[in-house]
């Protein structure tokens, strides 16, 4: 069973659910997790998608050109990417801003294989909230998340 230090996140596998040692943080499914007062969200998606791990840190940057100019094309806003390492293998994390429904989220995405497929780590919260969990999520996605 995967065990993980700090997360929340939408499992669309069999895989195990994660627990989220954040103070404050509560489970609204067992994959799904908010912050208090629900400024912040955090989900992990286990695509279907076949996604070879990135081996070497020039595989994920060339990933994450391509993905940045995928979200670019789906109207993100101040689309960043970058190559991040974690324990065997690179992973890219992207993070922009977007509307959705009059409001506009912050977003800050994870992509990395797992078992061969696509496995996204997703965190957002409102671009007007000033909760001090966007910084704490952002830096679990930045250097934690695997």
């Amino acid at each position: 069973m995967r065990r993980f230090v700090w997360t929340g996140l939408l499992m669309l596998s069999t895989a195990s659910a994660i627990n989220i040692p954040l103070e404050g943080w509560t489970s609204i499914t067992p994959t799904v997790w908010v912050s208090t007062g629900s400024a912040c969200l955090l989900r992990e998606t286990q695509h279907t998608k076949p996604f070879e791990p990135l081996a070497t840190r020039l595989d994920a940057d060339a990933f994450g050109r391509k993905l940045k100019a995928a979200l670019e094309e789906q109207k993100m806003k101040e689309v960043t990417t970058e190559a991040t390492s974690r324990l065997n293998q690179w992973a890219v994390m992207a993070t922009y801003t977007m509307n959705s429904e009059g409001r506009g989220y912050f977003v800050t995405q994870v992509y990395l294989s797992e078992n061969g497929k696509l496995r996204t780590i997703t965190g957002s919260s409102r671009i007007t909230s000033d909760d001090t969990c966007t910084f704490k999520m952002r830096e679990f996605l930045r250097y934690g998340a695997y």
